[in-house]
């Protein structure tokens, strides 16, 4: 069992999809960014399992203010269910201790992210910014670009419809020059937050830093695919693994 974590985990279950999407943008995305910046949190980041919402909250100092934030979000909202399990960092899965560190550094700054654009509907998250932050990631890693493939092709191996249409020309055509553009577009969200995508850049070095010195728990292509399933998992773009399992995304 991996040990206890500091940080502290509130599952939110909400009766559907977009429910649980609204609730993010009007009611997640300004109080935990408030809360982190008056300090009564360090660091917050989340995960979707279907209907329910896996939040995971770094106390600061001053646990009344957690507790009063945690009040805050519970009460009188849209949500079916609340719990609050023990988390358990998967510290294997992210390639050790020292690579979840930065696994935790990169999902703050992705939450925060995704969630200040899910409160901006003028500023949508698009297809460009789902598929362009894990190909700087693992360019940063030091992937060379049939490397990249090898990670893309774990990923739709864990993530693989069998009734799923076959993609057109077209699209393939149009994702093959996305995952190769050497630069992004000036409306892009990756360019409005150039914050975004440094963080991505920053965990791609320091995972293959400690790949090249041996410090990782596993290969360095397993890592990061599990950091792409973990991404898509917060943009909404991937189908969970449970079957019969419907949502406003494609």
């Amino acid at each position: 069992m991996a040990p206890v974590s500091r940080w502290r985990q509130l599952n939110l279950t909400f009766p559907d999809w977009q429910t649980a999407e609204d609730f993010a943008a009007t009611r997640l995305a300004p109080e935990l960014t408030a809360a982190e910046d008056h300090r009564a949190i360090v660091a917050f980041w989340f995960i979707r399992k279907s209907e329910t919402w896996r939040l995971r909250l770094l106390p600061g100092d001053r646990l009344a203010q957690v507790y009063a934030l945690l009040v805050s979000m519970t009460r009188r909202r849209p949500h079916r269910g609340v719990t609050e399990p023990v988390y358990r960092p998967e510290a294997y899965a992210f390639g050790g201790d020292q690579a979840m560190t930065i696994a935790h550094t990169l999902f703050h700054a992705d939450s925060r992210h995704i969630l200040g654009h899910l409160a901006t509907p003028a500023v949508p998250i698009g297809v460009n910014s789902a598929s362009c932050s894990p190909g700087r990631l693992m360019r940063a890693a030091g992937l060379e670009f049939s490397e990249q493939g090898d990670v893309w092709r774990l990923l739709a191996s864990r993530r693989h419809q069998p009734n799923a249409h076959a993609p057109s020309p077209r699209l393939i055509a149009a994702v093959q020059r996305l995952l190769t553009a050497a630069d992004d577009t000036a409306r892009s969200p990756l360019v409005i937050t150039p914050q975004w995508p440094r963080a991505h850049e920053q965990a791609g070095l320091d995972l293959g830093f400690l790949d090249r010195h041996g410090a990782l728990t596993r290969d360095l292509r397993e890592v990061l695919t599990h950091h792409l399933l973990f991404l898509f998992n917060r943009l909404g773009h991937l189908p969970p693994l449970t079957p019969g399992y419907s949502r406003r995304r494609p």
